[in-house]
């Protein structure tokens, strides 16, 4: 495998995530207003963590730092909230990967639990800094839920379709 196609898939994937999570969240503003609460798309942070499968660690430190970078930019007026909560959610996936066994089933609750660190680390960020003025509660039940079962699906699929071009650029077959 060339040392560019590497570099350019991972990052253009990740750019192209990037840009979907933006159209999802203008385009189907009042779809995503559900039974469940508000879901948020976090299709750059699921794209970050079906990397961080296959990737070596320099690799993914890299990206997670450009893309970090790249969805404050994006998505908020303040840089690094999302920087610090994605470079969070890397470094505790590769924590937890020396105490599991590598299988979609704990990929997935590997990838849930990760969400919810970043989506907990994010809110509380921003309730700390007087951005928003919503309890946890109301956290917890209007937007967490839906957030979870959104991303956690789109993992699934995501994962199901792209393991197959993700292997190609893996240092390993299994990094757990």
């Amino acid at each position: 495998m060339h040392q560019w196609k590497k570099s350019i898939f991972p990052a253009g994937m990740l750019l192209v995530l990037l840009l979907f999570d933006g159209l999802i969240a203008s385009y189907f503003n009042q779809v995503l207003y559900t039974s469940l609460g508000y879901v948020t798309p976090r299709l750059t942070i699921v794209g970050l963590m079906l990397l961080s499968l296959y990737l070596s660690k320099g690799h993914l430190l890299t990206l997670t730092l450009i893309f970090g970078f790249l969805y404050d930019s994006y998505f908020t007026g303040f840089l690094g909230i999302y920087l610090g909560a994605v470079c969070l959610m890397v470094y505790l996936i590769y924590q937890l990967r020396l105490y599991v066994k590598p299988s979609l089933a704990v990929y997935s609750i590997v990838g849930i639990l990760m969400l919810t660190v970043m989506e907990l680390f994010v809110f509380s960020v921003y309730n700390t800094i007087n951005l928003i003025s919503v309890s946890y509660d109301y956290f917890f039940a209007h937007h967490l839920g839906g957030t979870l079962i959104f991303n956690g699906i789109i993992f699934v699929l995501a994962y199901g379709v792209v393991e197959r071009f993700l292997t190609d650029f893996s240092d390993s077959r299994s990094v757990f």
